[in-house]
């Protein structure tokens, strides 16, 4: 072998008997093992070896995947080296969380791609409540607000590769939610072309947002208001500068959420914040939140087909697939 090549040293056994060179490093591992964990490394394993002297290392084979080194190198240390890749709710990288799914898919590693998946559930919960309530207990990067938008479009292309496509609403609704400018303006951002499908179910995701959580659904009309004079809720034009949050992030409108402004603490939510603006009355404030909570149902109801996907019973019975348990 002519060209140089470095250790990977967490990577490399002395009594290992196999060499897997990943870019201009190898590591070396136990063959066995790694046949031991998946049919398709065994039966790689067993094809006839090349003639003495070629590809060889040390008296021992020299193999290479044909994947990106980065990506080889995460994945060998997820089946070799004990904690590396813990299971959920263990903090793990996004760079390697979507090596460890990808490759595991394709070399049929069923149980580190199961805890890949069970990590991104725990990114992406498919229940509404625990969207509402802000349940994004992301292990990765500690928030999913934390990820750069570029990593949303990896993450979509990598679920679709592995068919986990119970992930892809809860994935798109909230790279709707982080799109801050239009649509337009984010594909141009991009480091790498989005693909024509994900551009159109954004705006697909739009105009659902749109349909369900429009001013006229949701604020009481100024006849239906029982208090004299009519409350705010009646100049329902004033909720244009609260409407961009609301289409922004329509399900987690009336989250509580603890923020300070100036050192002083607040526990409020968006909706909530602009009841009180406003100077809502009790009744209107109740109306619109029940409003809300309908509009929520169905919106996350059409979401899977408004974007193409089979319905939730469908991809529930994906997830528990899996995942190897029960359907939510």
């Amino acid at each position: 072998m002519s060209t140089p090549l470095e250790k990977v040293e967490d990577l490399w056994f002395l009594d290992g008997n196999i060499f897997i060179r990943v870019g201009n490093n190898v590591c070396r591992v136990y063959q066995g093992f790694l046949a031991s964990q998946s049919s398709v490394l065994s039966d790689m394993f067993a094809m006839p070896q090349p003639p003495e002297g070629a590809n060889m290392l040390g008296g021992h084979p020299v193999m290479a995947f044909p994947d990106a080194p980065e990506e080889v190198t995460h994945w060998l240390r997820a089946m070799m080296l004990p904690g590396n890749f813990g299971s959920y709710p263990h903090k793990v990288t996004a760079d390697q969380l979507l090596a460890v799914l990808r490759l595991s898919h394709k070399y049929d590693v069923q149980h580190l791609r199961r805890r890949a998946l069970e990590h991104l559930a725990g990114l992406l919960p498919v229940d509404l409540d625990k969207i509402k309530a802000k349940g994004r207990d992301s292990t990765v990067n500690a928030s999913l607000h934390d990820l750069d938008l570029s990593l949303y479009p990896r993450i979509n292309a990598i679920v679709h590769e592995v068919g986990a496509l119970w992930l892809v609403p809860a994935l798109l609704y909230e790279l709707h939610g982080q799109v801050q400018a239009c649509y337009l303006d984010f594909i141009a951002e991009m480091p790498y072309p989005l693909t024509t499908q994900l551009i159109i179910r954004l705006y697909k995701i739009a105009q659902l947002t749109s349909h369900h959580f429009s001013v006229a659904r949701l604020v009481t009309h100024g006849t239906l208001c029982k208090r004299s004079p009519p409350c705010g809720a009646t100049e329902n034009g004033d909720l244009c500068g609260s409407a961009a949050m609301l289409h922004h992030e329509p399900l987690t409108y009336y989250s509580c959420a603890d923020y300070y402004v100036d050192g002083v603490h607040y526990v409020d939510s968006q909706g909530h914040a602009y009841e009180g603006d406003a100077d809502f009355c009790e009744a209107c404030s109740q109306a619109m939140r029940a409003r809300h909570t309908r509009a929520c149902s169905k919106f996350w109801d059409e979401l899977p087909e408004s974007l193409g996907l089979p319905q939730w019973k469908d991809l529930l019975a994906a997830k528990a697939s899996d995942l190897g348990d029960d359907a939510e």
